[in-house]
């Protein structure tokens, strides 16, 4: 049965009229990795290919929500916000890190 269903997704992917076809190799897709030329592979290389960034406050505003059920959502948010910021970093050490966590600015 395994096999059937990887025949009939192998299919569907690389059927010409749906739009992945395009990205795979395997059918010689105009966007595919395979498609490329070598500069364009150079210029890809390091490139962020993913949304993560964008999706992950979304992610942490549901954990939150899902783990303590009744809290605010701006609250819920703001423990994301802060993990992306890099706010809950203790490293006592790091001069770059002067967030209000750990201790005043220099300037107050």
């Amino acid at each position: 049965m395994a096999v059937k269903v990887a025949v009939c997704t192998l299919q569907e992917l690389r059927d010409p009229k749906k739009a992945t076809s395009d990205y795979l190799s395997s059918a010689e897709g105009k966007f595919s990795w395979g498609g490329t030329t070598e500069e364009e592979h150079q210029a890809c290389m390091g490139k962020m290919a993913t949304n993560d960034p964008a999706e992950s406050p979304f992610a942490t505003l549901t954990q939150q929500l899902q783990s303590f059920g009744r809290v605010l959502g701006i609250h819920a948010s703001a423990i994301g916000q802060a993990r992306i910021n890099g706010n809950f970093h203790r490293d006592i050490k790091d001069e770059s890190n002067n967030c209000a966590y750990l201790r005043l600015s220099k300037n107050a």
